[in-house]
């Protein structure tokens, strides 16, 4: 009975090919249009969480800024909490002015004080020549980000400084000592490292008299939890710097927070792409409607001969589905296809989305069986004495 019907609607989506094929197109599109976006959403998400994933969950940052009786965590005093139980590793950072100038141009990159243990914390490469060192102590020396030099704020590139090169900082003369490679964008750090100037912690007084530590960057010890060594820090600074107001980031807290919202972002995608789907299912209404008007004596001889009103229902229906499942189909191959494209063209890598893949096909599914029930339902209610004497 069933292979029948289809057989049936197979043969009756084929005779009206330009009508099938305009409704085809609709579902196509919509199709394409969900799987594209959902699937892109998830590798944009999946690329972004690599990323900070690959920062590691280990780390944690204590953003130190002052209040009415508090004036700033002095250089020396944080860098007696490095010994705290849990913590691996404790980086103070200093940050100064936005500004430098080379070859008598201006430029613009944050200066950023810190220890040489601040490379391996913050994951940095060194391209060229070395990282500050403990033993520079207040020497006037500075490492430069992979684009310190390339213009910002609205300012045109300068001449890169290489290794041995110099840079007025403030009042002061910086010998540059080394170059980093690029580095991918970490939101717990306080600056991007590709446009920041990393000078020795003490050598700050240079630039600012009064330079105080404004964040801790720190990672847990293997076997601890990050929460509790973070806290343990936190502690401290409470009691050696009454009235500070210390605020702990977490990087899984951070991670946790984006997978949220990029689960949000992906289905908006989704949901944009089914109003191309829920216009594809209009179309495909409209055509059966019009199927259903020009073969009013068709279904008369049906129902005059005995057919039940269900089957003529069953056999509209059918048709919308095949119609709906088609277009998902060959949607489907295109959504893919676009979803490939961005990924190529953005250096994103491609993985299909099992999400997308069943909420594309059967959003096409439904949107078949909800736009073809009443084309279908009107066609099984006509009256046969008048759907006979149709012309």
């Amino acid at each position: 009975m069933l292979l029948q019907i289809a057989r049936e609607a197979a043969a009756n989506l084929i005779g009206a090919k330009q009508r099938s094929l305009l409704a085809l197109i609709g579902i196509v599109i919509g199709t394409a249009s969900v799987i594209a976006m959902t699937n892109v959403g998830q590798m944009v998400t999946a690329q972004a969480l690599q990323q900070f994933e690959a920062m590691g969950t280990d780390l944690f940052t204590i953003n130190i800024s002052p209040t009415q009786t508090f004036k700033g965590l002095d250089l020396d005093v944080a860098e007696r909490f490095a010994d705290t139980p849990g913590v691996r590793v404790l980086v103070p950072v200093i940050t100064g002015g936005p500004g430098y100038i080379r070859d008598g141009q201006r430029g613009f990159a944050q200066t950023v004080g810190t220890t040489e243990a601040f490379l391996n914390v913050a994951k940095l490469q060194v391209d060229k020549g070395r990282f500050v060192s403990t033993i520079d102590g207040s020497e006037p020396f500075v490492v430069v980000g992979a684009k310190a030099f390339e213009g910002g704020f609205g300012a045109q590139a300068i001449t890169p400084a290489r290794p041995g090169d110099t840079l007025q900082i403030g009042d002061s003369l910086f010998a540059v000592v080394g170059e980093l490679g690029p580095a991918a964008f970490n939101p717990l750090l306080p600056v991007d490292a590709n446009r920041t100037l990393f000078v020795p912690a003490p050598a700050m007084r240079r630039i600012a008299e009064q330079a105080k530590v404004s964040m801790l960057v720190g990672r847990a010890s293997p076997g601890h939890d990050t929460r509790q060594a973070a806290e343990a820090v936190h502690r401290r600074i409470a009691e050696k710097a009454p009235g500070a107001n210390a605020r702990v980031q977490l990087a899984e807290e951070l991670i946790a927070t984006m997978q949220q919202q990029m689960r949000l972002f992906t289905l908006l995608l989704g949901a944009i792409g089914s109003i191309s789907l829920i216009v594809g299912g209009v179309g495909v209404m409209n055509i059966m409607l019009v199927s259903v008007t020009e073969r009013r004596r068709e279904i008369g001889l049906r129902l005059a001969i005995g057919a039940r009103p269900r089957e003529i229902t069953w056999q509209f229906l059918t048709e919308a589905v095949m119609l709906s499942l088609a277009g998902g189909a060959i949607g489907l191959v295109a959504g893919m296809a676009t979803a490939y494209g961005f990924g190529e063209m953005n250096g994103i890598p491609f993985f299909i989305s099992s999400q997308g893949l069943v909420l594309g096909v059967a959003v096409s599914v439904l949107i078949g069986v909800f736009f073809g029930y009443y084309p279908a339902s009107r066609a099984a209610k006509l009256d046969p004495i008048e759907a006979l004497r149709a012309e």
